[in-house]
């Protein structure tokens, strides 16, 4: 159903992956190929290990940082624009930010 399709989750964290692990799933049932974002954590490899998932690690820092967040931004675009996704799903506060800016 979704086979060529790909989605990106980006959080700023990767304790949040809890919310989407039942969907991502469901969507890698279906042929899509998904995509975790969070700042690099081993709780980012293992949950993209138990759910034969892509992860990436971008530093994000919670706290407002301009200099941190424009690096985090650029290095999001850039993933976006190797990446190409079909779908952007962006959580947490500053996830939701730069993923939507980037």
């Amino acid at each position: 159903m979704f086979h060529g399709r790909s989605l990106v989750h980006v959080f700023s964290v990767a304790d949040s992956l809890i919310f989407v692990t039942d969907q991502v799933r469901r969507l890698r049932e279906l042929g899509m190929d998904v995509t975790l974002v969070a700042s690099p954590d081993e709780r980012l490899t293992r949950v993209g290990r138990a759910l034969g998932v892509r992860t990436v690690g971008v530093p994000m820092a919670r706290r407002v940082s301009p200099l941190d967040d424009w690096e985090s931004l650029g290095r999001l675009r850039d993933l976006f624009t190797q990446l190409a996704p079909d779908i952007v799903h962006a959580h947490t506060p500053k996830g939701g930010l730069l993923g939507m800016l980037a």
